[in-house]
Formats: C-alpha cells, structure tokens, sequence
C-alpha cells in the first residue's frame, strides 16, 4: 500500500494536520477522530495498534508491517482482544 503526499508544509502545520492511523491483522483505518476509531476497532476480534501521523490524512505513504512508514510516526497505543 501506497499513499503519497503532494503538499509541501512545514513541520508545525504537518502536526496540527496530523492524523490517526489504526490496524489490525483484519483492516486499518485513519482519521482524527481517535475515540471514533477505537470504538470502531473494538467491533471487531483482533489486537490492534494505533499511531499518530504528522501528515494530513490525504497524504500518501507506504504501510510495511502494518505500521506506517512516515518520519515521526508514534505509536500511542495497543490494544489485546480483551481490553
């Protein structure tokens, strides 16, 4: 999978226009609204990660490993199929 960015921002801007990426071994989704995918990842029986993402939503960038393959990328949580 590939997305890419064709915007030039600076870096304060790519934060506040960051976004949030999830994925499970079954589906990834992103978006900004954190608690809207969460909810929506718990629906389903598998583990799943979620990482913040300094670029727009729209941009584009390569997944490896179901992680997102952009500089500044964090992972902020995981998530077992009990929790």
């Amino acid at each position: 999978m590939t997305k890419r960015n064709t915007h030039k921002i600076d870096a304060a801007q790519e934060f506040q226009q960051g976004h949030f990426f999830v994925a499970s071994i079954a589906e990834w989704l992103t978006g900004r609204d954190i608690e809207a995918l969460i909810k929506h990842m718990r629906t389903e029986n598998f583990g799943f990660t979620v990482w913040y993402v300094p670029v727009p939503d729209y941009s584009e960038y390569s997944i490896n490993d179901l992680a997102p393959n952009v500089i500044g990328a964090v992972q902020v949580a995981s998530y077992g199929l009990h929790e």
